[in-house]
């Protein structure tokens, strides 16, 4: 999901153009990460506490915020 989001955002914040087949490929990655989750979100409840969905996503959130200034700082190092 890292990558799907990342790509999505370094567009509007960057200014970097990503091209129809890469959009292409983040919708069949997207597809399959929605395969993934309706396979978990179908299976019997568990006894994992409601946050534990959370930190997943933080740690996600993390990475593309790391991934998005690490270009940022290039971009803005080279130009």
């Amino acid at each position: 999901m890292q990558p799907l989001v990342a790509a999505a955002l370094v567009g509007p914040l960057l200014g970097m153009a990503v091209s129809g087949r890469q959009w292409v490929g983040m919708g069949i990655g997207l597809l399959g990460v929605a395969l993934v989750i309706l396979a978990d979100a179908s299976a019997p409840v568990t006894d994992a506490p409601a946050w534990a969905y959370a930190v997943p996503a933080a740690g996600m959130l993390s990475l593309v915020a790391a991934t998005v200034l690490d270009r940022w700082a290039t971009v803005r190092r080279s130009g």
